[in-house]
Parts: C-alpha cells; sequence; structure tokens
C-alpha cells in the first residue's frame, strides 16, 4: 500500500470517527520511545503545547504531522491512532 493510500484512509477515517481519543495513543506511542513534549516538538518545529493538545484531544495534527509522527515514534500510522489495520486491507 502506498503512503499516499494509507494517509487518505487515515484521514477518512479521522474525520469519521470523532468519538475516538487518539491522544492517548499519541501519548502511549511517544511515552514507549522516551520522549518528552518538548524533544518532539522540537524536532517538528513546532510548539510544546500543540503536542499536549494532540495528547488530550484538544485538537489533532495534520496528516503531515501524523507521518512525522509515525517516523519519530517509529510505530505504523495504524499504530499511532491505535486502530487495527486488518480492518483496512
Amino acid at each position: 500500500m502506498c503512503i499516499a493510500h494509507i494517509c487518505q484512509c487515515v484521514l477518512h477515517i479521522f474525520d469519521k470517527i470523532t468519538s475516538m481519543e487518539f491522544g492517548k495513543h499519541f501519548k502511549e506511542c511517544r511515552k514507549q520511545r522516551g520522549l518528552s513534549q518538548k524533544a518532539v516538538a522540537k524536532e517538528l518545529g513546532i510548539h510544546q503545547s500543540n503536542i499536549s493538545d494532540w495528547e488530550n484531544d484538544i485538537s489533532r495534527p495534520s496528516y503531515e504531522y501524523l507521518i512525522e509522527l509515525s517516523k519519530i515514534y517509529e510505530v505504523s500510522l495504524y499504530d499511532l491512532l491505535g486502530l487495527d489495520e486488518r480492518h483496512f486491507r
């Protein structure tokens, strides 16, 4: 599956599943890598409050940031969002 297709699927899901709490998965992945919000924000070139907002489900990252987060945390987009990829094949 190409990255563009995965992003398209993720964005569709992201928009449709508003009741899901993605933030807890973002935080879990970050902590598993032993990173602080400040360190992740610095790597992304954004403010630490953005990371906090994403982890607390106040706002959601753009798909570009989702891709970057998955690279930083070394997880798939599915894992980052806490989704079972078997449902998308």
